[in-house]
């Protein structure tokens, strides 16, 4: 069956429908956390190097691209780079501004990164923009599920899939977010949304564990102990909880804890705890061409499973509650601070929230591997998605060579159009006090495809709170209504059932997969 979108809805409709699904955000108790920009590029090997010129006496390169003086603004929620204004902060970020400017100058273009409000602001103000035909912005940076709200309903410019392909014109390696959302509409030739790889942003390992050294060793420990097991394939669930019953501890005596073993947002712990068992909440089934709900599996069953234990029978799945506060994101400076071991956080969050505030040396290693999983899964997205907006449907082209110049491989031969692919692990290397975090965890999630799934249900159009009301927040709260226990697994996919294949189909209506 050919995919396609929903038709353009009326404006009345449409706006209504838009606002309620962006108004919707953590509720009072547990408010949604909002996502961390994507971190600055630093310093790169070649950072000296200068854009490439012409040799004397070689056969002449093809003209450059002109792009006709096209002015593009990419909106975020986070800052603003121009070129024109924008002071480097390492070597990196130096070759980066001295490449974009050569850039515009050899393609007749301009891009402005521009900060049009916080995080908020862009959750209620997007759909209204979009819906209106506002062209003040060429691209939009969304949370995912805003994605999916707007993009069945005709609010995204299609974009051809040849932009998407591996290594195109040498001038960019995608996300491989990207690639899966080319292979939704695969028979349409097009395709609605993209991720960067660009500047480290959009490294596949979107997230892990990050741990304290010297907690590890206070405990009797090796410093480097999850480094050990990760390598030697060792790091599981079962060495996660014996772990981490050492580390949590008294210190003083006094009956409190002093030292947490791990700690992190409920909803996050629980996404990196189905991934890693190679389960899956929900999943896209190439034979049927559809969005199915893959609740139903003993890998499912198993991950939760090992959630409740890990908070009721062995007490290391710490939530707010049982702190006496109602700050949900206590764990970020009880980590920072030196409280905890372990946090499980997202790659970005490393980024924004650890690094420099963790005075500790600490390192960073995947979420430990379940009993089912051959290896160490992770999940991909997790971040930002962005579009152009369809009112700038006939110059897609233009926008979309431009952003791939923004945001290619340092180090490019522009003539010969080959680049660097792996500029990013320079990147990142000085984000980590220990290079392992880099090469052992980043790395090798990064080459071995196989081992990322995509998070669709992050995508799903709705209601963002569906997956973590229906799954996280019955997991990690004391909650017993309507005769249902919520830390009881079976319980809680029984009574998840109808509601979650419901906004599956739905998902799948609104995406014109079924009819």
């Amino acid at each position: 069956m050919m995919k396609k979108l929903y038709p353009f809805l009326l404006f009345a409709v449409l706006l209504a429908g838009l606002l309620a699904f962006s108004a919707c955000g953590g509720s009072d108790d547990t408010p949604a956390q909002t996502p961390a920009p994507p971190a600055p590029p630093v310093a790169n090997v070649g950072a000296n190097q200068q854009p490439t010129t012409p040799v004397e006496g070689a056969t002449p390169a093809a003209p450059p691209r002109d792009l006709g003086g096209i002015e593009i603004f990419i909106a975020n929620w986070w800052e603003d780079y121009d070129t024109d204004t924008f002071e480097p902060r390492s070597a990196a970020e130096r070759e980066r501004l001295a490449d974009r400017i050569y850039l515009q100058e050899r393609h007749n273009f301009r891009i402005r990164e521009v900060r049009a409000g916080d995080w908020e602001w862009a959750r209620d103000n997007h759909a209204v923009r979009l819906i209106t035909r506002n062209e003040e912005f060429h691209i939009w940076n969304l949370a995912p599920n805003w994605y999916g709200n707007a993009a069945p309903r005709g609010l995204f410019a299609p974009i051809p899939q040849t932009f998407f392909s591996e290594g195109y014109g040498g001038q960019m390696v995608w996300h491989r977010d990207s690639m899966n959302f080319a292979a939704m509409f695969a028979d349409t030739g097009y395709t609605y949304g993209f991720t960067a790889r660009g500047d480290g942003g959009g490294v596949p390992m979107t997230g892990g564990i990050a741990f304290n050294m010297r907690l590890f060793e206070e405990a009797g420990l090796p410093r480097d102990y999850p480094f050990i097991l990760q390598r030697e394939g060792r790091w599981t669930w079962d060495e996660f909880i014996r772990v981490g019953t050492q580390i949590q501890r008294d210190v003083d005596g006094d009956g409190v804890i002093d030292i947490f073993a791990h700690l992190g947002f409920n909803q996050e712990i629980t996404a990196r705890a189905v991934f890693s068992n190679g389960a899956t909440f929900v999943d896209f089934c190439n034979d049927t061409d559809r969005l199915v709900s893959t609740i139903n599996t003993p890998e499912f069953f198993e991950a939760l499973e090992f959630l409740v234990n890990l908070r009721q029978v062995h007490g290391l799945g710490i939530h707010e509650e049982d702190l006496g506060t109602d700050q949900w994101d206590f764990f970020v400076e009880m980590f920072n601070h030196g409280h905890a071991a372990m946090r499980t956080l997202t790659h970005g969050h490393v980024l924004a929230q650890v690094e420099p505030s963790l005075n500790d040396d600490w390192g960073f290693v995947a979420f430990p591997r379940g009993p089912r999983a051959a290896n160490h899964y992770t999940y991909s997205t997790g971040g930002n998605l962005m579009a152009i907006p369809a009112v700038f449907g006939d110059q897609v082209d233009d926008i979309m060579y431009a952003f791939m110049l923004w945001h290619r491989p340092l180090g490019i031969d522009e003539d010969d159009d080959v680049g660097d692919a792996d500029d990013w692990i320079f990147e990142q290397l000085p984000f980590f006090p220990d290079e392992r975090s880099v090469y052992e965890t980043m790395v090798y999630h990064t080459r071995n495809p196989n081992l990322q799934r995509m998070s669709w249900h992050e995508i799903l159009p709705g209601d963002d709170e569906i997956w973590r009301s229906l799954f996280a927040w019955r997991v990690w709260n004391d909650v017993d209504t309507e005769n249902i226990v919520w830390n009881d697994p079976a319980q809680i996919i029984e009574a998840a059932q109808l509601e979650w294949e419901a906004t599956i189909e739905a998902a799948n209506r609104a995406l014109g997969f079924i009819d």
